[in-house]
This record gives C-alpha cells, structure tokens and sequence, in this order.
C-alpha cells in the first residue's frame, strides 16, 4: 500500500504553506468570518509529507473544509499525491460562508487543480451506510478538524466514519496538550473501546515536531502506516539530532573556558618560575668561573 521510495523533492514548509497562505488573505478580503479552527503551516508540511509516502495515491475525504473555511481543501488540492478531494456536507457542521464559489473562482491565482475535487454529498452519521460507499475511493485518509466543544463528539464521529470504512485511517487536529485536550481524551477513550485502532500525536515524532496539532488514528495491522511515521521521525534523525549537538557543544565550551581560566590563574606562577630559573643559570655561571679561576690559581701555586 505504501512505498518505499523516497520523494524526488522534500517540500519545505513555506512551500506547503503558501496556497493555504493566499487563499486565506482572498478569504479576509472578501468579508469571511474567523475560520472555527486554524491549519499551522507545520501540519501542511506534515501532511504532504504523509502522503507523499504512499504508494497508493489515497483519496482524502476532507472533513476539515468546513471548519478551515476551505484552508484543507486548498491544501489537498495543491498536492499532486492525492488523487481525489473529496469535500462532503457534515451535517453536524453547518457552513458559515461561501467558500466553495470563492475557490472555484480563485484556482488560477491559487496554482491550485480543481480537476481533483469531486462533488459534494450530503453526509449524514445517521445514515447506515457511507453515501461515498458507492464510489471507489481507496485507500481512504479522512482529516477532521474540530472545536473543543463540537457536536457531535469526536469519539462518535469516529466510530461511525470507521464502520462505514474500517481500513481508513483519519487525521484530525486541533490536538492539544495531556489534560487540556478534550479531543485528545476522546481519541484515547475511541482507541481504548477499539484496540484495533492506534492513536499517534506527530508532535511526539520529532522536537522539531513538537508544535504539531496532528493526531492520526490508523489500524493496527496496517504496518506501512507505521512505516510512513518512522521515515517522518527519519527526517530530522542522525545529524539533525540538535539536542545532542547543543549538548556537546555546550560542554566543549565550559572546557575551553576552565582551561582558559586555569591558564590566566597560571601565568604569574609561569613567568615566575621563569625568572627563577634566569636567575638560577646565572648563579651557577657565575660559581662556574669562579671555580675555574680558583682551580687555575692553585695550579700555579703549585708549580
């Protein structure tokens, strides 16, 4: 499912950014309310980084637009590893703005391929069966944005959105901190009922990670998942372990500067004992002819 090649470019942040970066100063332009929930540009760059890594272009049911005001969307559509965009009408979210017309009128100034987006059914969590079942859309990644206090809870959106399709897995955000995060208790309680299903916070991937509001729920026994996420540890690893570095270099400098201590406290004694040891060869030199002149003096007595 997934693959083992290497992207031919790494994308930066900015670069992932940057659509999403345009389209929301058009969105404050044209009289847009705050978006319920804001896309960081590091969790761009992780998600392009994600499914860059399949080797199966996925199909990405962006559950996220309505709560990102179309930020998500635009990102997806600007990744060219996604085949299909797919951006239903939740029911339990009800749109604040027109931003579907604003970015079909945008494309162009976006750099973004609408060619990708599909249309946009109604989805209902009531419903018994998943209104996408019908289309062929494989492998699955869902991308849930969500409020705190949203309803319905994240833990029921995700048992109906995984009995619909149980080998998706599903990114969501905003995840915050242990014990401050009612979406991260909910992700946990969903994984503690489902232990077929495992729940990952990127931000514990990597400290350069560590501002990451990306939580990823996956089934176990989709060990390319897995995979995916070592290569993302893999990125910043080995000589980009600044930690280490900082560390080693910190104590290298606390050295010098002992040595350098020691060496200033020493340069009295230093200059000292060189002045001893002028003086010294001097007294020997002069008791050295002394004694000669003795030694010849007494050599001509004796004669």
């Amino acid at each position: 499912m997934f693959s083992d090649e290497s992207p031919r470019l790494v994308p930066t942040i900015t670069s992932c950014y940057q659509p999403v970066e345009g389209y929301l100063r058009f969105l404050q332009q044209a009289g847009a309310p705050q978006a319920e929930v804001l896309l960081r540009p590091l969790d761009s760059f992780l998600l392009r980084q994600y499914v860059a890594y399949c080797s199966a272009r996925p199909t990405v049911i962006d559950l996220a637009a309505e709560a990102t005001l179309g930020a998500s969307t635009v990102m997806w559509l600007s990744y060219a590893d996604v085949t299909y965009t797919v951006t239903p009408l939740p029911r339990w979210q009800p749109s604040t703005f027109k931003w579907r017309s604003l970015l079909l009128e945008l494309q162009n100034e976006l750099t973004i391929v609408t060619s990708g987006l599909q249309d946009s059914p109604v989805l209902d969590l009531k419903e018994s069966s998943d209104s996408l079942h019908h289309q062929s859309y494989s492998p699955r990644l869902y991308c849930l944005a969500q409020k705190v206090d949203a309803i319905p809870a994240l833990s029921e959106v995700l048992n109906v959105l995984l009995r619909w399709h149980s080998q998706a897995s599903v990114m969501f955000f905003p995840l915050g901190l242990i014990g401050e995060s009612r979406l991260l208790e909910e992700a946990l309680s969903f994984c503690m009922k489902h232990p077929s299903y495992r729940l990952t916070a990127l931000r514990e991937l990597s400290p350069f990670f560590a501002s990451s509001q990306l939580g990823l729920i996956y089934p176990v026994q989709e060990e390319e998942v897995g995979k995916i996420l070592q290569r993302l540890r893999q990125l910043y690893e080995g000589n980009f372990e600044f930690l280490s570095l900082v560390n080693h270099s910190t104590t290298l400098a606390r050295e010098n500067a002992r040595l350098l201590r020691q060496q200033e406290e020493a340069a009295p004694l230093l200059k000292e004992h060189e002045v001893m040891k002028r003086s010294k060869g001097w007294r020997l030199s002069v008791a050295y002819w002394r004694w000669r002149d003795h030694l010849r003096s007494w050599f001509s007595r004796s004669r």
